[in-house]
């Protein structure tokens, strides 16, 4: 969200925790609330409503060389009008501001530029600049879209997207987008920089000439700014910069406070009130001393529907063994008996905690915490006595979520605490007060910002659990209804006590299966398509207790058998047979090419190149920080060597699940991206897409360049949507229509916080066409680690029809069905069952209470193999006791044809 504008007043000394600037640009006036009436571009002080207005503003700087002048100000750096275009000289991260013009909700600002002739290896930048804090000491912290080109980079320019703090430059953690496009030296360029309507995130667009580039960029909320001024930024003397325009609205219905407390020792004054515990100014912070859970805020500013908040404290030197908390308090309810309610997100660190430092979200019921529910989050940080952390807290989901932030300048770079927490419904606290809270009398709070609407706060009526049953007529008859079972034939018995993936291949005559025996012993069996009878291998590898541990199997060019499997996050287990179909040459691989990528394996793979070459991908890393790797083999070398020389994908911090690569019926090799940023599934993010024509070189649906690896910042963006937007893992599908064109379906959240499935095509340019398909009920929420049930689910991806409808399948409460989807207009014909298998595979055999049938198969001609088994469902991949585990179960393969 986007606070209204506000004129400084006091901003803050030099020195303060680096995260202050992401504290609300706007809010810098130190004063308390004071009424105020804005018209179009002036300014409103802190604390104000702002009235509905816009402001706008250009300048071509067609005038004299000279001065700048019309109301622009040097922050950093020395500018002046030269050719009808404006220069900077002086040192790097150079600023220019229009003075008097604050950012509000939303903005729009652009300008022009001719890239100038690169005169060395050093990249040097310009652009804009916006959402400008200035520190009073000669430094600005603020973004910057900004471009540049060196001599390597040829007929090639790089943007980039960065936060810039204190002027220092663009840090790792500070670049939040970028990439690359066609435009030699000379070229003139147009950037432009769009917020997002929910004010999360940016639109950048890069042009030149016909090329554009149009890149959504999500910005995390330990990144966010708002508010602020805008101008002209550069680190390149020889650049003029062209044709500024900025149109920003006022942020009608937005209330801020920002507290910098940079004031004389003593009383903290501005409207502050010391609810518990006696609070002062001293040094330029606000110290806390007095009885235990000590709780301060301003008084008369009660949160709205959604807020966001900003603290930063030092930690103290733990005296002690115990914790002593210090952090947010919001939703302060004062019960006017000397205690309040409200939660805390708050930091604590003991003797004991070495270089961590432990964080909580905790709901205080009259100033106690003894209720044995009141824990709702907590976890560690990477911080040390004397590190200054920046805590934040927004607000999500109408008020039954909270996303925290806590960052510093110690935490390593991708570690910093970026998590959803949900509050549930019967006890959630909405409204009230927001404020600072303390346990610990020597922590010091040298800044304090809140912004928040002025809608009224409520929680809104709980979905209800989700009801996803048909909206829509079932009589639209589905191909393949008529298979049925013309041979069962035995296996063996398998592991029941939970569900993983079995594999089952067919190739020619032979048929091979690889499963966990009843010992959880990886096995493989091979039969002759005209026999019943299995010749076998169990392998040195056991399964435990986890549902990612699938097997995967493929025959390279001369037969020989490839396995691999078992495998969530540790080192490679990989077999292969020297002799094509004998079982008892196969031999355990520990190395395909890199031990140092293949000592943390999850998601084995193999594929076939377009040319017929046997491909391996796997990722290297954990869940929310993983890249994904391709091996290609040789087979008459018997050897595996990397496909790219790089991952494909790298999470760099988050970690991309992957729907493909899959070859279209155009030729190209497709892939969906789905990013989750911690263990957490709630964290799913931001489907994404890429293709190619090699594996090797990408593209987006445009066909422009995507750099190589792909990551969060360099892919393109199909559907902005937040961690906790309900998207995850595993439930968004890459397809094609009756047209061989791209349909990506998935699920998320709507606007009444219920789950729905949607599907998007790409439009052409590089945008993407979003439709919501379901008309479902109630919310399914997607948290949790581990392997989840899924209530509803995408098993499968859309696909054409034979009179050109698109089906879409999935899953409501295990029964499998399809929308039947009208392609013209996108709207839903029909909602049917998915064709079952014959009732002798589904029907349930066991009387083990909550076991279930599953299947795996594989095609070869006219007929279908179907592998059988039973099992219990998923447990988040934790073991069950003895007496909730069934015996081992009957394997068994059916042939399914079709009369």
């Amino acid at each position: 969200m986007s606070s209204v504008p506000s004129a400084p007043v006091r901003p803050p000394r030099a020195g303060r925790v680096r995260m202050l600037a992401v504290a609300m640009a706007a809010l810098l006036a130190g004063a308390g609330p004071a009424p105020a009436t804005a018209a179009p571009g002036s300014e409103t002080p802190t604390g104000a409503t702002a009235t509905a207005g816009t402001v706008s503003f250009s300048d071509d700087f067609q005038r004299a060389n000279g001065p700048v002048g019309n109301g622009w100000v040097a922050a950093r750096g020395t500018w002046s009008i030269a050719a009808g275009a404006v220069q900077a000289t002086g040192p790097a991260e150079r600023v220019l501001v229009r003075e008097s013009l604050f950012l509000g909700a939303s903005h729009d600002i652009a300008t022009s530029l001719v890239l100038p002739a690169p005169a060395g290896s050093a990249r040097l930048w310009a652009g804009i600049a916006f959402q400008v804090v200035d520190h009073a000491d000669g430094t600005q912290t603020f973004y910057a879209l900004r471009v540049g080109q060196n001599q390597g980079d040829g007929a090639r320019a790089r943007w980039q997207l960065v936060r810039i703090d204190h002027s220092v430059g663009a840090t790792d953690t500070g670049l939040l987008g970028e990439g690359d496009l066609a435009a030699a030296p000379g070229t003139a360029l147009g950037l432009r920089v769009t917020a997002t309507p929910d004010g999360a995130g940016v639109v950048v667009r890069v042009s030149a000439g016909a090329t554009v580039l149009d890149r959504t960029v999500p910005l995390r909320l330990v990144d966010r700014l708002s508010g602020g001024k805008v101008g002209l930024y550069s680190q390149a003397g020889a650049v003029g910069l062209r044709d500024f325009a900025v149109t920003a609205t006022t942020a009608p219905g937005y209330r801020s406070f920002f507290d910098g407390f940079d004031r004389a020792d003593g009383a903290v004054g501005n409207g502050w009130r010391a609810a518990r515990g006696t609070w002062r100014i001293a040094a330029g912070a606000a110290v806390p001393s007095g009885t235990d859970e000590r709780l301060m805020y301003p008084s008369g500013l009660n949160l709205g529907d959604t807020f966001l908040l900003k603290t930063s404290l030092t930690l103290p030197t733990p005296a002690l063994t115990y914790r002593s908390w210090s952090g947010l308090a919001f939703n302060v309810v004062d019960h006017a008996d000397g205690t309040q309610s409200y939660y805390v997100l708050r930091i604590g660190q003991s003797q004991a905690d070495g270089g961590r430092a432990q964080w909580q979200v905790v709901r205080m019921t009259r100033s106690s915490s003894g209720a044995p529910d009141a824990l709702l989050a907590g976890g560690s940080v990477s911080a040390a006595p004397g590190d200054t952390l920046s805590l934040g807290i927004d607000s999500k989901n109408r008020g039954t979520g909270i996303h925290v932030a806590i960052d510093g300048a110690g935490v390593p770079a991708g570690r910093a605490v970026d998590q959803y927490v949900g509050l549930r419904w019967r006890d959630l606290l909405t409204g009230g007060g927001a404020g600072v809270y303390s346990q610990a009398g020597a922590v010091g709070f040298p800044s304090f910002a809140v912004e928040t609407s002025n809608l009224p706060a409520g929680a809104p009526a709980e979905p209800g659990p989700l009801d996803c049953s048909p909206r829509a007529p079932g009589d639209y008859p589905l191909p393949g209804t008529s298979r049925s079972v013309s041979q069962v034939v035995d296996v063996g018995t398998t592991w029941a006590g939970h569900p993983v993936e079995q594999a089952i291949l067919t190739s020619g005559t032979d048929q091979y299966v690889a499963y966990y025996d009843a010992d959880r012993r990886m096995t493989v069996a091979k039969r002759s398509l005209t026999d019943t009878t299995w010749t076998r291998r169990t392998l040195d590898s056991t399964l435990g207790w986890d549902s990612h541990n699938s097997i995967t199997m493929a025959l390279d060019s001369t037969g020989n058998l490839h396995l691999a499997g078992n495998m969530h996050a540790v080192p490679l287990v990989y077999f292969r047979t020297s002799v094509p179909g004998d079982l008892g040459t196969l031999t355990r691989i520990p190395t395909m090419v890199d031990s140092a990528l293949e000592g943390s394996v999850t998601y084995p793979r193999f594929l076939r190149h377009t040319n017929g070459d046997l491909l391996f991908s796997y990722r290297n890393g954990v869940s929310g920080d993983g890249a994904n790797y391709y091996n290609r083999y040789d087979p008459a070398s018997r050897t595996w060597s990397s496909l790219l020389n790089r991952p494909l994908v790298d999470g760099g911090g988050r970690n991309a699940y992957p729907d493909g690569p899959v070859r279209g019926p155009d030729g190209y090799w497709h892939m969906v991206l789905v990013w989750r940023d911690t263990p957490d599934a709630g964290s799913s993010s931001m489907p994404s897409y890429a293709r190619s024509r090699d594996l090797v070189s990408w593209e987006d649906s445009a066909g422009r360049p995507l750099a190589l690896p792909l990551t969060y910042l360099r892919s393109e963006v199909i559907d902005p949507v937040p961690t906790y937007g309900g998207v995850v893992n595993g439930n968004a599908r890459l397809g094609f229509d009756s047209a061989n064109r791209v349909v990506v379906t998935y699920t998320k959240y709507d606007a009444d916080l219920g789950n729905q499935l949607y599907a998007a095509q790409p439009d052409g340019s590089g945008g993407w066409r979003i439709t919501q398909l379901s008309n479902w009920t109630g919310r399914w929420e997607v948290l949790g680690g581990g392997t989840l049930t899924f209530p509803v689910g995408l098993p499968a991806a859309a696909s054409g029809l034979p009179d050109g409808r698109l089906r879409v399948p999935y899953t409501c409460g295990g029964a499998k069905r399809s929308l039947i989807v009208e392609p013209s207009s996108m709207s839903v014909v029909a909602d049917v069952p998915e064709p079952a298998l014959p009732s002798e595979i589904t029907q349930v055999r066991s009387g083990f209470a909550g076991i279930g049938v599953r299947t795996a198969s594989s095609v070869a001609g006219d007929r279908t193999y179907v592998l059988r088994w039973e099992s219990m469902p998923a447990n988040q991949d934790l073991p069950r006791p003895p007496e909730q585990t069934p015996p081992a179960q009957p394997l068994q393969l059916y042939v399914l044809t079709t009369p």
